[in-house]
């Protein structure tokens, strides 16, 4: 295979300038396109994608919609984004190609804690739904022409840089440090996997510059609570947190992450402890944040 050279769609995001960063660090070739310059929700954007790819290229699809996280114009953009980037792989063939899906896809309608792989696929919000769609397209487009395709499922991603605002350790941090105060749903007892950055961008560089296909779960395969998350930064912090819990809207449902299809083919692979994930976010939130006040 001729030296490869990388592209990322949704370059711009918070896992996609990590891991331009980490491959111009080891010497790779590689860009990043966004939504500044290329509309994927428009069928215009076909000439300007395909442009950008040729049979030396890994293209690396993190994309995801602006709109609130599950709503139903997320939805439209993600599922726009996906038959867009089909149709560029239709009529570019490239050497491989990477999908970011989510174990959103799995749903979380019931406690599992033990996902993997063969669970069902029944996603219980928009993204999921979403995501799943992708999958299936760009798995299609890269079956019928014979393209190595790995589809990426990670749970959870927390560290620096993250500003999605989502229900999560980046949230907690900023309204900790901002307001003293963190709000939790119930007793904020439902357990969940949480997969630092950087191990997603190491991951994803592997499969990107190796020779492995499939589906694989990008777990730490250790499911904590968001209590437990906010008691450990207000640790390591040194600060005193108030904790407001509101009344859920939906049953307590706790869910773990098996990695083991993942380090079967990346083995020895070490994901970082969530204790030193958290400390690394909060000095960088911390940093940020005293900064612009």
């Amino acid at each position: 295979m001729p030296t490869p050279k990388v592209t990322i769609v949704g370059g711009s995001g918070f896992v996609g300038q990590a891991l331009l960063g980490e491959l111009h660090a080891e010497g790779v070739e590689a860009v990043g396109l966004n939504s500044d310059t290329l509309d994927l929700t428009s069928p215009d954007c076909l000439d300007t994608l395909c442009a950008e790819l040729d049979t030396r290229t890994v293209l690396i699809v993190v994309t995801r919609s602006r709109h609130a996280h599950g709503s139903f114009e997320g939805f439209m953009e993600d599922v726009a984004m996906a038959t867009n980037i089909a149709r560029a792989l239709e009529q570019c063939p490239v050497a491989r190609c990477l999908y970011f899906s989510s174990v959103s896809v799995y749903g979380d309608s019931s406690t599992n804690l033990e996902v993997t792989e063969e669970t069902p696929i029944a996603p219980t919000n928009p993204y999921g739904a979403a995501k799943f769609v992708g999958e299936c397209l760009i798995g299609q487009v890269a079956r019928e022409t014979g393209t190595p395709f790995v589809c990426l499922r990670p749970c959870k991603i927390y560290g620096p840089g993250d500003h999605l605002e989502t229900y999560g350790p980046a949230r907690f941090i900023r309204s900790m440090m901002l307001h003293g105060q963190v709000t939790l749903f119930g007793d904020g007892s439902e357990l969940r996997d949480y997969v630092f950055y950087r191990d997603v961008v190491r991951i994803t560089v592997q499969f990107a510059l190796g020779d492995r296909v499939g589906t694989f779960n990008v777990a730490s395969g250790q499911s904590h609570s968001f209590q437990q998350i906010v008691a450990c930064v207000a640790q390591l912090t040194g600060r005193d947190v108030r904790i407001e819990y509101v009344e859920r809207d939906r049953p307590k449902v706790d869910q773990g992450v098996s990695p083991a299809r993942l380090l079967s083919a990346l083995p020895g692979f070490l994901f970082t402890d969530l204790e030193q994930g958290l400390a690394e976010t909060s000095r960088y939130f911390e940093t940020n944040l005293l900064q612009k006040t």
